[in-house]
C-alpha cells in the first residue's frame, strides 16, 4: 500500500462514530445501515421503474465507509481512495486541498465528496439519483460538516449558470463518462465549472480499441450509454476546450485517468450541440 494510500486512509478517520456530532451512535447506524432497505421509484419521478436502471430504483451503497462501530460495503468498494491515490501518485495532484472548491459530478453515496472535504475543500456534490443526495446529507449532517459538503440532487447537466461557472478549482467525474447519453456536452459543462487554472480529474470506463470512438451499449446493458476508447477520451477534452491534458493512466480493470487542464476560457464548436451553454 503506498504511503498517500495510507494517509487518505487516515483521513477517512474523522468519520467514525466517535466524532459524530448531532446524532448518537447507536441512531447513526440504524439510519445508515436502513438505507439499503430503500426501494423508492416515486422519489425519483420514475414512470415505469423497470425501464430504471436497478439502482436507480433499489438504493446501494456507492463505496466502502469505515465508521469505526461498523462498516458499511459499497458496489464500488474502495474505489474512492483508489481513484484519489492515482491522481496524486500519478498527476501530483495536492494531499492539502484548503482554499480549494471541488465539484463531485455523481457523488453516489459521496465516497469521493467525504474524501475531498477531508483533504480540505469545500465540496458541492452533485447526484441524479435523490435517494443517494438524502443519504450524503444525513451524513454531512450527522458529522456537523455542512460548511464543507453541499449536497444537491442535480443532474450534471444542470450545473449551469454563475453558481456553477467559472468557481471550482476542481471537478471530479469518476465513473460518470459512460453513463451519459451527451459525453461532449458533458465535457464541456465541466469545463465552464472550472476556473481558468482549474483542472478536471476523469476517471472512467474505456475500451482497448485504437481509434477515437464511442460503442453504443445503450439499454442493454442497463448501465453504460456509451463507452469511450482512450483515443475519444483525449479528443473530446480537446475539442470541449481544454488546452493541457497530461497523458492518459491506465487503470486495472479497463479504467482510464486523465487530468485535464482549463487553461483559459475557450469556445468551442457550436454546430450540433444539443443544448445551449457558454
Amino acid at each position: 500500500m503506498s504511503e498517500t494510500r495510507e494517509y487518505l486512509e487516515r483521513l477517512l478517520r474523522r468519520y467514525r462514530t466517535e466524532y459524530l456530532i448531532n446524532v448518537d451512535a447507536d441512531e447513526f447506524e440504524e439510519t445508515v445501515k436502513g438505507f439499503v432497505d430503500v426501494k423508492d421509484a416515486e422519489i425519483e419521478g420514475f414512470q415505469d421503474p423497470d425501464a430504471q436502471r436497478p439502482m436507480s430504483v433499489n438504493f446501494v451503497w456507492g463505496h466502502d465507509l469505515d465508521f469505526g462501530a461498523f462498516e458499511m460495503t459499497g458496489s464500488m468498494e474502495d474505489n474512492h481512495l483508489n481513484v484519489i491515490s492515482r491522481f496524486v501518485d500519478t498527476f501530483g495532484f495536492p494531499l492539502s486541498l484548503d482554499g480549494c472548491r471541488a465539484l463531485d459530478i455523481g457523488c453516489w453515496t459521496g465516497g469521493i465528496s467525504l474524501l475531498l472535504a477531508a483533504m480540505g475543500a469545500k465540496v458541492v456534490a452533485v447526484e441524479e439519483v435523490r435517494k443517494y443526495i438524502v443519504a450524503l446529507r444525513y451524513l454531512v449532517d450527522a458529522f456537523g460538516i455542512s460548511d464543507s459538503v453541499d449536497a444537491r440532487p442535480l443532474s450534471l447537466y444542470e450545473c449551469t449558470g454563475p453558481e456553477f461557472e467559472g468557481v471550482f478549482d476542481y471537478v471530479v467525474m469518476s465513473g460518470v463518462l459512460y453513463h451519459v447519453t451527451d459525453p461532449v456536452l458533458a465535457l464541456r459543462i465541466a469545463f465552464n465549472c472550472l476556473k481558468p487554472g482549474g483542472q478536471l480529474l476523469l476517471e472512467t470506463m474505456f475500451s482497448g480499441s485504437d481509434g477515437e470512438s464511442l460503442s453504443y451499449y445503450g439499454c442493454r446493458s442497463g448501465w453504460c450509454w456509451l463507452v469511450p476508447t482512450q483515443g475519444a477520451v483525449v479528443a473530446m477534452l480537446r475539442d470541449v476546450g481544454y488546452g493541457e491534458i497530461a497523458d492518459p493512466h491506465d487503470a486495472p480493470t479497463m479504467r482510464l485517468n486523465v487530468l485535464a487542464t482549463k487553461t483559459e476560457e475557450r469556445d468551442m464548436a457550436r454546430s450540433g450541440l444539443s443544448r445551449r451553454v457558454r
